[in-house]
């Protein structure tokens, strides 16, 4: 392998080529340099010309005995995360009064303008590299897979694919950065770790909510759309005059069309510090493939910026028991399947200052291996799902699904539902909103921490808030 024109993070990327086929045995037993090794590397890589740092790591690598070959990549692979540390989004910036900050090298500082420009640290083949997540948080730690994990070694980098697979489907994953404040990102807030949520259903009612058949062929389709004597940007502007300040404000599935996020971005205008990010649930395109539209979340700050916007990838389908439960027709027992096109890639946004996020809407949480191996790659820090749902409940598909994927990440769910078709099979009070955090504990979670959200009764527009707090629930899913 050529070296002679790579930086760190290449080097890196390469040595994980590598060292990745290795097993969880082969991993542990792995013999490391001894001696001075560790300080010889640590100096070469605070030199400023990448080259020469590259060019003195690898022969010291060559010069280290065939048997500790991987072993030896593995601790220059865990000296340079180290590295990666001074410029993670995680890492605090500390004043000169408070002591000295560790010095910055040209080629770190470089590939941090790299990131902010391009999403990554380097690129090689299928894999990108970028920064570990969560980025407002710790990360997981080293053994908590209770076994030898590759990927939680390391605490500063993260090689993630750049495509994954739904059902051996490929789907893109883009990965960009916001830089905080108002213009294009998100304003700093007061409250890490106890952010206040607001979730807004929109439609509380039957007669709010709208529902389409479409046959063609031997196919049936359906969809769900907010009612024409429902003003949705009224609803959204109400609530906001009602509800002071949270941090995250959150709509369902297929309650805002794309037609009428101008008017809502106007009305936001006016509440411009009564949040910090809103996730305008979803909602049909205007544009379309010729056949169908797309089914598409939006994602804005305080400002009205539009941060990005996701497609959802896996379109639900109703078999003939939930179909009639809806009222729904079916044809011959076959699924009656949303009516709207499929998603071709995930966003995945590095927002410095407030996290990682994805949005998931709805089905795309169950998409395998799509949702694991997103949440288990990129580990990010919230993950937004917008659902069109009987509400959402304790023991139902999402908090099962959240509760697995749990495990697998430090992020913290979030999920918001309308209440209308609860509202058609005369079930009261049912939540509109839930939270879930990590499996494991963290300095502002117990462990798998869950809280639903409910609208009190007879308020309309309604809306539901929670604060993150440690001693909420903790979320358990068992026999009985």
């Amino acid at each position: 392998m050529d070296f002679s024109k790579m930086n760190p993070a290449d080097l890196f990327l390469a040595y994980w080529s590598d060292v990745r086929f290795m097993s969880s045995s082969a991993l542990t037993r792995a013999m490391r340099p001894e001696g001075d090794f560790d300080e010889r590397i640590k100096s070469a890589l605070g030199l400023d010309d990448f080259e020469a740092c590259v060019g003195q790591i690898t022969t010291m690598v060559s010069q280290q005995p065939q048997c500790f070959e991987r072993g030896t990549k593995l601790k220059v692979m865990g000296l340079i995360d180290e590295f990666f540390l001074r410029i993670h989004p995680r890492t605090p910036i500390i004043s000169a009064s408070n002591g000295s900050r560790p010095p910055i090298p040209l080629w770190l500082e470089n590939l941090q303008l790299d990131r902010e420009c391009e999403g990554t640290y380097a690129v090689l083949g299928e894999n990108s590299l970028i920064p570990r997540g969560p980025l407002a948080r710790l990360p997981r730690d080293e053994y908590a897979s209770s076994g030898e994990s590759l990927s939680d070694r390391f605490s500063a980098l993260a090689v993630v694919r750049r495509q994954i697979e739904i059902d051996q489907t490929p789907i893109k994953i883009n990965i960009t950065v916001k830089a905080p404040g108002a213009a294009e990102g998100v304003v700093p807030g007061n409250s890490a770790g106890a952010e206040k949520v607001t979730f807004i259903p929109i439609a509380q009612s039957s007669s709010h909510l709208d529902t389409a058949e479409r046959f063609e062929d031997d196919r049936h389709y359906f969809d769900y759309s907010v009612s024409d004597a429902r003003d949705v940007a009224e609803c959204v502007s109400h609530v906001l005059g009602q509800i002071g300040f949270s941090d995250i404000v959150m709509a369902p599935e297929l309650m805002i069309k794309e037609s009428l996020n101008g008017e809502i971005i106007n009305r936001t205008l006016e509440y411009s510090n009564t949040f910090r990010i809103f996730v305008l649930g979803s909602g049909s395109t205007e544009e379309s493939d010729g056949v169908q539209t797309w089914n598409r979340s939006t994602v804005i700050n305080s400002s009205g910026s539009i941060i990005w916007q996701q497609n959802k990838i896996w379109q639900a389908g109703l078999d003939e028991t939930r179909a009639k439960l809806h009222g729904l027709n079916t044809i011959n027992g076959r699924l009656v399947m949303e009516d709207n096109c499929s998603g071709e890639e995930v966003n995945v946004v590095d927002i410095d200052g407030f996290g990682r996020c994805i949005v998931l809407i709805c089905q795309d949480l169950e998409a395998r291996p799509l949702s694991d191996d997103l949440i288990r790659l990129y580990q990010p820090d919230w993950i937004f799902s917008p659902i069109l749902d009987t509400g959402v409940e304790i023991g139902r598909w999402m908090h099962q699904r959240a509760y697995i994927l749990s495990a697998l990440s430090q992020s913290r769910f979030l999920i918001s539902s309308s209440t209308a078709l609860a509202n058609r099979q005369s079930k009261m009070n049912v939540a509109c909103g839930m939270a879930i955090g990590p499996k494991d504990k963290t300095i502002y979670d117990k462990s798998r921490v869950c809280e639903v959200a409910v609208c009190d009764e007879g308020l309309d527009p309604g809306y539901a808030s929670l604060t993150w707090r440690e001693d909420w629930g903790q979320t358990d899913i068992s026999a009985k």
